[in-house]
């Protein structure tokens, strides 16, 4: 039997959940020469004691998994599931890293993070008594926290998290003196990891037992005592239940106050349990909204899309009718960092209005109403001009006449354009983009006629439309998706990054993160915070020079073939120089010729990378316990403006999204000589265009920003 097959015969039998089940398993007994075997041990010695299973070594009488707990073998066999599944679909260098180079953070493998705070007394009392009463305190946390959570999670628990000795008083003390130790750890915190079930985990309500059940019933109500009720549901069953009612953006907290309530109510007095599931919410907040109103603001724009699409297919009197639409904005495909406010000038209804505005009073008029873009299939023709340049007319010619129609016909304000034609309707401004079975040849006409290879990503619209469909199925598949990539978004802008790598770029590194982020270790995120981490952890450490990063989010797995596609197409255009910085390829993209071919630079690529790496580092202390969760925002998001020699402030009242600025403590000013270089110095080419890109912006929407005794001054 080779290394390989052996290898993969123990992932199986780890994997397999009989066989440590019942009596267990056993090695084989040796019998050394001259030495008298002992008896085997009886079978109720096999069935006592470890909860997690029976695993005797050579001897027969040492169980090998008496300090495992039964959470960490499941774990470990989830794992060795997911390799023995890699390692059968593909074999090759990317596996062997994936497997056996590739390491995690413990914040990326759970989804939410509890510190569980015992009182000092009761710590004390137990270090006292015996060490290892440490054990019954994670296994009474663990125990609770499972049977509050249910099915919500697939995998609870618990850490040891050490804390200093405290002062010891008696024969302990002495004892700890005379050996020499500085005296044994003695942990206040219980550090509590859950996995959770994506969907089930947003659930609402936690039916229990039907009414007249007796025992079961009578243990439920003493489980979860005064939020225990009686409900009758839609089949007529009159059941135990427990209702956790809240926003319906809040509806990722309904584990933390279950789990509050539950630990609370079952461990000794005075434990307090610190939970961090929402503590970056705050970056997803603007001013003159809710949470809940930015729900509301995405449903009602995917209704008013939905609402204007069949309308345009109705229409009558047109040269080519509408036939089909096709969304292309991020709102639409649940991307959106903020989804656009319905506007009064743009026929909202009042209703809508209202649900979409603060509850205190600082809701206003949006100053500035983005586009929401949708596709127009025109029906076919044999009628289209061959030229490009009177095929454009034409088409826009098309466009002139549906926004006529719309506006003489319904009263909907339209406007044409080259391009697009622009529709306010039910309080959103869309935009239509026209396109024809006639769009492809033209384009190709045009990309010979001016020596290109391939489009433009916003001209190209296979691209676009293959991205909105992978986005959208991605969403739809991961709740925790959502907040996720809007956390990400958030974080590329407060960084100063957003002109640099695009939207597009973010959600497909994101959704990468989603379906291959952590290999075998761990399987989705289910949690806001975990997505955003191996979204960081994805930027900050993938050997972007030297390996491309091959991106199926379909599956999760390209197979062997799309990554030797992709490696020879990286190698061919290192060698030819022209290999973009963030080399990721898609299903129909093995030459990366989409969002990241003119974007981010080598030396942006390199920043970001560096950002990336700092942010991840606080987050994983936050969710593992050892971070502070008040300043953990500021800790991500806050940009260091020290490492620029000229800043221009801009009014915010001057701009049109200025509701939308994340308020968060700038770092402090490092000294020059401590300051961090993550960028080479400009050229005098590069800096002679910054000085007339400086020129060009207005005196009445700037100010300056002196950083030192001596600024520069840009005269405008």
């Amino acid at each position: 039997m080779g290394p390989m097959h052996l290898f993969r015969t123990t992932l199986l039998a780890l994997a397999d959940k009989k066989l440590f089940a019942g009596s267990g398993a056993a090695m084989q007994r040796i019998q050394l020469p001259g030495v008298k075997a002992p008896p085997p041990p009886p079978k109720a010695f096999r069935l006592a004691g470890a909860p997690a299973g029976v695993f005797l070594d050579p001897s027969g009488w040492h169980n090998l998994l008496n300090r495992v707990s039964k959470a960490a073998l499941t774990q470990a066999r989830d794992c060795a599931n997911r390799t023995a599944k890699l390692l059968a679909s593909s074999a090759g260098p990317d596996t062997f890293d994936a497997v056996f180079l590739t390491q995690h953070g413990l914040g990326e493998l759970y989804d939410l993070w509890y510190r569980v705070k015992v009182p000092e007394n009761i710590a004390a009392e137990l270090f006292d008594q015996d060490v290892t009463s440490w054990q019954e305190m994670d296994r009474r946390v663990a125990e609770v926290a499972e049977k509050a959570l249910g099915t919500r999670a697939t995998l609870v628990r618990t850490y040891h998290r050490a804390t200093a000795a405290p002062e010891a008083a008696g024969a302990v003390k002495k004892a700890y003196k005379k050996s020499g130790a500085a005296g044994a750890p003695v942990r206040k915190e219980v550090l509590l990891a859950a996995r959770l079930d994506p969907t089930a985990a947003l659930r609402s309500v936690d039916i229990g037992p039907p009414a007249d059940s007796g025992a079961p019933a009578a243990e439920f109500r003493a489980f979860w005592g005064e939020k225990s009720e009686l409900r009758r549901f839609q089949d007529g069953k009159i059941c135990e239940a427990v209702v956790w009612e809240g926003a319906a953006a809040d509806r990722h907290l309904i584990v933390d106050a279950l789990l509050q309530h539950a630990l609370t109510r079952h461990l000794p007095a005075g434990t307090e349990i610190v939970a961090t599931c929402g503590a970056l919410d705050g970056a997803i907040c603007r001013k003159g909204s809710t949470p809940d109103g930015d729900l509301e603001a995405a449903r009602l724009c995917e209704a008013a899309a939905g609402r204007l699409g069949k309308r345009l297919r109705t229409l009558d009197g047109l040269t080519l009718r509408v036939v089909a639409t096709q969304p292309l904005a991020p709102v639409l495909r649940h991307a959106d960092a903020f989804p656009p406010l319905p506007h009064e000038l743009a026929g909202a209804p009042q209703d809508s209005l209202a649900k979409t505005r603060s509850d205190h009073g600082e809701g206003r008029v949006p100053r500035c109403l983005p586009a929401v873009e949708l596709l127009c299939q025109l029906e076919g023709s044999g009628r289209w001009p061959d030229g490009p340049a009177a095929f454009a007319k034409m088409k826009a010619a098309l466009g002139v006449q549906l926004a006529d129609t719309l506006h003489s016909g319904f009263g909907i304000p339209a406007s044409a354009a080259e391009d697009y034609v622009d529709v306010l309707y039910d309080g959103f401004a869309f935009r239509l983009v026209l396109h024809t079975e006639r769009d492809g040849a033209m384009q190709k006409m045009l990309l010979t006629a001016h020596g290109m290879a391939h489009p433009p990503p916003d001209d190209d619209i296979a691209l676009r439309v293959w991205h909105q469909g992978t986005i959208s199925a991605v969403a739809a598949a991961n709740p925790a998706f959502e907040p996720s990539v809007r956390l990400a978004k958030r974080w590329v802008a407060s960084q100063w990054l957003s002109p640099h790598l695009r939207e597009e770029a973010v959600e497909l590194l994101v959704a990468a993160a989603f379906t291959s982020g952590a290999g075998v270790a761990a399987p989705p995120p289910a949690s806001r915070l975990t997505g955003l981490l191996r979204f960081l952890r994805l930027v900050g450490d993938h050997p972007w020079a030297a390996q491309p990063l091959v991106a199926d989010v379909s599956t999760g797995d390209p197979g062997p073939s799309r990554r030797e596609a992709a490696a020879r197409a990286h190698a061919a255009q290192r060698a030819a120089g022209t290999a973009p910085a963030l080399f990721m390829t898609g299903p129909s993209d093995d030459e990366c010729v989409g969002w990241t071919r003119d974007a981010p630079s080598r030396p942006m690529l390199h920043r970001a990378a560096v950002l990336a790496r700092k942010a991840a580092a606080v987050l994983e202390s936050l969710l593992a316990g050892e971070g502070d969760e008040d300043a953990a925002m500021a800790a991500v998001f806050a940009h260091d403006e020290s490492e620029y020699e000229v800043l221009i402030r801009l009014r915010p009242d001057a701009l049109p999204r200025s509701g939308e600025a994340l308020k968060v403590k700038a770092k402090k000013r490092k000294a020059a000589g401590e300051r961090e270089v993550l960028e080479p110095q400009l050229s005098a080419a590069e800096a002679k265009l910054c000085r007339a890109v400086l020129k060009g912006i207005p005196k009445s929407t700037s100010r300056e920003e002196y950083l030192s005794k001596k600024p520069t001054f840009f005269p405008f």
